[in-house]
């Protein structure tokens, strides 16, 4: 039974096209001992082939082909096997903390973890990303939201230039990517603001700024790319400037305000006047 639930979550994506390389590192923890199964296994696998491997039986973590063994460091995976012990002791305390929450301590549970990368073969930019938890097989995150993207403008002080910010909200999982588009051509690399910050409800939110010229303002457009999406989401900036707006509306204000205010002071310098007459003439 342990295996199953083991290779099942193995199998939960489906093996890359040629076009692309997919990087995975796959974490399991099991409650109680079992023959044959280590109580904690963790590997990392370059298009579903096992490239590194630890468990808690041999604690070290060892290469599982020869170039990669060749190519890297011994420091390497002296600092891997170190990060692995830390993982194992993680696990090992939160497997049995999810069995007592679910009064399941009889049988062995077990608890596992994968994170994996989806790289694109021409310019290596990752296009997609997954981090997921499974209990007894059971996957912990079954939710998907899709985010909401708006893009505005900002002056930037002292300066002749605009900053353009991509917010995407309400989305879950984590993983995210805002690119910025010049007229549908995509502008080097992701220009993250922040990292993806949670929101009150469990899911997230991401910003994204751009300087621009005011005068090459037109055809800028925020690419988005998330687990939710079926395809790339762009959203265009609308060529709106609050603050520009605003300036409009306190010229307007003082156009109708002033002459108003200066009518007001004439009639009362009038009236003034007229007083320091009546009171000359009735002296």
């Amino acid at each position: 039974m342990l295996w199953v639930i083991f290779v099942s979550f193995l199998c939960v994506f489906e093996t890359v096209s040629s076009e692309t390389y997919s990087l995975k590192y796959i974490y399991t923890a099991i409650s109680k001992p079992q023959e044959g199964f280590p109580e904690f296994i963790a590997m990392g696998l370059l298009d579903d082939m096992q490239i590194d491997y630890y468990d808690s039986i041999n604690q070290v973590k060892e290469s599982r082909q020869t170039w990669m063994k060749e190519k890297m460091e011994a420091d390497n995976w002296k600092k891997g096997t170190k990060s692995r012990k830390s993982k194992e002791q993680w696990f090992k305390v939160n497997v049995r903390i999810l069995e007592k929450r679910f009064n399941e301590t009889q049988s062995p549970r077990v608890l596992q973890w994968m994170h994996s990368c989806t790289l694109d073969e021409d310019n290596n930019a990752e296009v997609q990303g997954y981090d997921q938890y499974s209990y007894d097989g059971r996957d912990v995150y079954k939710e998907v939201y899709k985010p909401v993207v708006t893009v505005f403008a900002k002056p930037v002080k002292g300066k002749n230039t605009l900053t353009l910010t991509c917010m995407a909200t309400g989305f879950y999982p984590k993983t995210i990517h805002i690119h910025w588009n010049k007229d549908r051509q995509r502008l080097g690399e992701e220009r993250n603001s922040t990292w993806a910050l949670p929101n009150n409800d469990n899911t997230f939110q991401l910003r994204s700024s751009l300087e621009i010229d005011p005068e090459e303002g037109v055809g800028y457009s925020c690419e988005v790319l998330h687990h939710s999406l079926p395809e790339p989401l762009f959203t265009p900036w609308d060529g709106v400037v609050p603050g520009a707006r605003t300036s409009n509306g306190i010229v307007v204000w003082v156009g109708i305000f002033v002459p108003i205010g200066l009518a007001a002071a004439a009639a009362g310098v009038c009236v003034f006047i007229y007083k320091r007459r009546s009171d000359k003439r009735q002296k």
